[in-house]
């Protein structure tokens, strides 16, 4: 059931990173093309999640943690 859903949103992630028009908010659609266009990722294949470990989450944190703190 899940699957059609999943297929569905892969072409539409595909046909927008090729520049084709969507109803998406213009954010979202640029960040797919960015994804796609500038980090090489590729909507067709599937790759497990990396999870970071919590002591590299809270590194990355602290170093972002004036940036969060001033948004």
């Amino acid at each position: 059931m899940a699957a059609p859903r999943i297929n569905n949103h892969i072409r539409e992630v595909q046909l927008i990173a090729e520049g084709g028009q969507t109803v998406r908010d213009p954010v979202i659609a640029e960040s797919w093309r960015r994804c796609v266009r500038d980090y090489g990722l590729d909507p067709l294949e599937l790759k497990e999640a990396y999870i970071l470990p919590q002591y590299e989450l809270r590194q990355h944190r602290e170093r972002l943690e004036q940036l969060i703190r001033t948004a």
